[in-house]
């Protein structure tokens, strides 16, 4: 994966990005209304010299190891997928949706959309369902999809029971370090977003795909400036809108169809928007690099210290915390969904 644009060709944007964080982008926009137009006019002159965008499949290895792919791959910030990496471990023949509905079924799930997900909603802006609730709905070819969900941090022993110290030779275990389920049915998906966080990404059952776009993208993405660490953008990769998203035409676009054990290295910053094949049940193993991040973009890397949504204090402090707490803070629900869940745990006590 290569940046198609280069920092001096981002320069202008970054520093209009930097300053829409805290002045908003109605007053930026016409504070830097002519760099705006001059750094837009360089980034589309140059992106259309180099052609419309390819569709490159991502690099499969086979038979690397954790410790190679950490000094080939993850240090270096590059995406690969580990083609059956993990088809051997325990998760891969034990995880399936039934085993969890019946085994953990009266765990809790915050089914939350992020912000711009308008094809994906249920109607609602963020409920409570049960994993068994979630597993029956897939079956019934619903569209309750859970993120980023805390089983493997509630469950701990689940961890040793299923083999997950593997996961750490990839990434030694630290405060910032998440095990988050991914759980939906066919044709479920998220949005294109990206994070300050690497990702060993384990598909434990069905079939997913990613599409993932340099760092150096943003422009043709045009994200929102959300003061959030979650930053999302509407395209959706299935279905491209080049009227709305006309740079995206000259985009590279790198693909990776996930199949059961394998595994995708997916570094910080990079954007991804990733689909259900069919039903699904995938493992995230997380981590915060702040040097990997900073290298990929020293404007978010710094932002992510004046966020807001929520502020760099409550982020330490709740480290541990269900990522979906973080997009209901960047969607402006945390009050309504801390409330919705003080709700549901005095029914629970009933």
């Amino acid at each position: 994966m290569f940046d198609q644009l280069t920092p001096s060709d981002l320069e202008d944007y970054n520093r209009v990005f930097f300053w829409e964080h805290f002045l908003g982008k109605k007053l930026s926009s016409k504070i830097f209304e002519k760099i705006i137009k001059r750094s837009s006019r360089q980034i589309e002159e140059k992106l259309k010299k180099q052609g419309e965008g390819k569709f490159i499949t991502l690099k499969r290895e086979k038979g690397l190891g954790p410790e190679e792919v950490r000094e080939r791959y993850i240090k270096k910030g590059i995406p690969v997928v580990l083609e059956g990496g993990g088809k051997n471990w325990k998760a891969c023949r034990q995880l399936t949706p039934e085993f969890i509905s019946e085994v953990y079924g009266n765990d809790k799930a915050l089914l939350l959309e992020p912000k711009g997900a308008p094809e994906n909603l249920s109607g609602k802006e963020f409920e409570y369902a049960s994993l068994k609730d979630v597993v029956k709905n897939m079956k019934e070819g619903g569209k309750k999809y859970t993120r980023f969900h805390t089983l493997f941090e509630d469950h701990p022993e689940l961890r040793e029971e299923l083999d997950f110290h593997v996961l750490e030779k990839f990434w030694p275990v630290n405060s910032t370090t998440r095990y988050q389920l991914f759980m939906g049915g066919k044709d479920t998906f998220t949005y294109l977003h990206n994070g300050l966080n690497s990702n060993v990404f384990v598909q434990l059952y069905g079939e997913k795909e990613w599409f993932l776009y340099p760092m150096s993208a943003m422009p043709a993405l045009k994200p929102e400036c959300n003061k959030s660490p979650y930053k999302g953008c509407e395209f959706n990769s299935k279905k491209p809108d080049f009227t709305k998203f006309p740079l995206m035409k000259y985009i590279n676009t790198y693909y990776a169809r996930l199949k059961p054990g394998d595994i995708l290295f997916n570094p910080p910053l990079i954007w991804h928007f990733v689909s259900n094949l069919s039903d699904s049940v995938a493992l995230g193993y997380r981590w915060i690099d702040l040097s990997q991040a900073y290298k990929k973009s020293k404007l978010l890397t710094l932002l992510h210290m004046f966020n807001t949504r929520p502020n760099i204090f409550w982020t330490i402090l709740n480290q541990k915390a269900d990522f979906n707490k973080f997009l209901a803070y960047a969607n402006g629900s945390y009050r309504s969904v801390k409330q919705a869940e003080k709700i549901d745990r005095s029914k629970d006590r009933e």
